[in-house]
């Protein structure tokens, strides 16, 4: 059983291995096939990509959490850095909608949430996800989602030239990364 964070997560490393390996070409048609077995996994709701599991019983048709598609993005970007291949960049843009977009509960319209100033863990109603339980992730962000989204959507800042996408990322991001520190930070320190 796979799902396509996993894909995600495999194109980031593949992109690293080439960072140490640029002449190696033997996971260059591999990758290729990753990137296109992910694409199976594209629909026509807000999140872009299904996370590939949700939870039926009470009609979540899909998880949508905003973890699991940062991966998928940071992996778009990890590929569409070694290809250069444009209709990648552009998948990469179509999932940012997701980040960029305020989250309405029930729906896959987004994750932001201006309110909390980060990506909810999920836009959905589910109340038991990995480990918590009894609180909606529509009501909750997660500081691991903030890090993997903040890195996966300044790449693609810095790889586009649409300047009103590279502003809605800053400031996205910006407000995240104070949300970590107000939030998510101990007496000691750490986040």
């Amino acid at each position: 059983l796979t799902w396509p964070f996993m894909y995600g997560m495999a194109l980031a490393a593949y992109r690293a291995f080439k960072d140490h390996h640029p002449d190696e070409v033997a996971l260059d048609s591999k990758a290729a096939a990753i990137y296109d077995w992910m694409l199976h996994y594209r629909w026509d709701q807000g999140s872009y990509f299904r996370n590939g599991y949700g939870v039926p019983a009470k009609g979540i048709l899909d998880a949508g959490n905003s973890d699991d598609n940062c991966h998928i993005g940071r992996g778009l970007m990890g590929y569409y850095a070694v290809s250069g291949r444009p209709e990648v960049l552009e998948e990469a843009k179509g999932l940012a909608g997701y980040y960029l977009t305020e989250c309405v509960p029930g729906t896959y319209q987004g994750c932001w949430s201006s309110e909390m100033g980060s990506w909810v863990v999920a836009p959905t109603a589910a109340d038991q996800i990995e480990h918590f339980g009894g609180r909606k992730s529509s009501d909750m962000a997660w500081a691991f989602s903030s890090v993997g989204s903040i890195e996966y959507l300044t790449q693609l800042a810095a790889a586009t030239t649409d300047e009103e996408l590279r502003s809605q990322i800053a400031e996205k991001c910006a407000a995240s990364m104070k949300w970590q520190f107000d939030a998510c930070q101990f007496e000691d320190g750490a986040v």
